[in-house]
């Protein structure tokens, strides 16, 4: 790849970060102290992996493969490509964390000098947001009685989870690159986030940042549960011509065969397993 096509990239990938993160402002406000500061600490190490070029924490070669891989990129590790790719990413991971948190200093304060850039825009057709599409598409499955009650309370559980880490404002457009960050999010959220109170006030990244076992993390079967409650509302949206495309519909089978690698049985357990057949 030459130097342009991997910063057009390296663009496109942050900038619909940004756009998340500025949906997520717009709906619930100023960030909460963990998740400003884990942007800080983000910029910082990401200035010191430029400087030291030491990427135990950002750039690490599991994060090179996941661009590479998410993107199709044709960079193969330790070739010069990747070393381009690497030292680009930091730069642009840099510069994000500094625009997201310039975004959420500007709500300590009014301008009143200048206009909001909302109110210079020109009249757009309305764009549909993804939370009215998903109550229009529970509000019929329930009308048309292809829900029972207790499926129709299943399906809202997973599908407020999906606008918890979106936000209410999200557009019903998700391309392959946001479908792809929320398998990453389930697959790293912890069980029974709606029971538990302590873990019901959190938001979405303070969930993730919980680092929890893999034990205690929401199993294969329930996330390829959820991606499949996705991609089925997609493929209706799309029937309905209420959009053209359903990037859920490949990580199906991704995540339903995704599965966790258990250790081995101790000799102990070994010799009691024979002892008995």
């Amino acid at each position: 790849m030459d130097y342009q096509a991997i910063r057009e990239v390296l663009h496109e990938h942050f900038k619909e970060g940004l756009e998340r993160h500025r949906n997520r402002l717009a709906q619930q406000g100023r960030l909460p102290y963990l998740d400003k500061t884990a942007l800080k600490n983000a910029h910082a190490f990401t200035a010191q992996a430029l400087q030291k070029q030491d990427y135990s924490f950002v750039g690490t070669d599991s994060e090179m493969a996941k661009l590479i891989d998410s993107y199709a990129l044709p960079i193969q590790p330790n070739s010069k490509d990747y070393a381009t790719l690497r030292t680009e990413f930091l730069k642009a991971f840099r510069d994000y964390c500094t625009t997201a948190l310039q975004d959420d200093d500007a709500l300590e304060s009014y301008d009143f000098s200048q206009t909001p850039a909302s109110m210079n825009k020109p009249v757009m057709g309305k764009q549909k947001k993804l939370a009215d599409l998903i109550a229009q598409y529970s509000e019929e499955k329930v009308r048309l009685k292809q829900w029972r009650v207790s499926v129709a309370k299943d399906y809202s559980t997973q599908f407020n989870l999906l606008l918890r880490y979106l936000g209410q404002d999200a557009s019903l457009h998700i391309t392959s690159e946001v479908a792809n960050d929320v398998k990453r999010v389930l697959l790293s959220l912890p069980k029974h986030i709606n029971q538990k109170s302590a873990l019901k006030s959190l938001s979405i990244a303070e969930l993730t940042s919980l680092n929890v076992p893999q034990s205690q993390r929401l199993s294969a079967s329930s996330v390829a549960k959820h991606i499949r409650t996705y991609s089925t509302f997609y493929d209706w949206a799309v029937q309905k011509k209420h959009t053209t495309e359903n990037n859920f519909g490949v990580l199906v089978d991704d995540v339903k065969n995704t599965h966790v690698e258990r250790g081995a049985f101790s000799l102990e357990d070994s010799k009691r397993i024979f002892s008995s057949v």
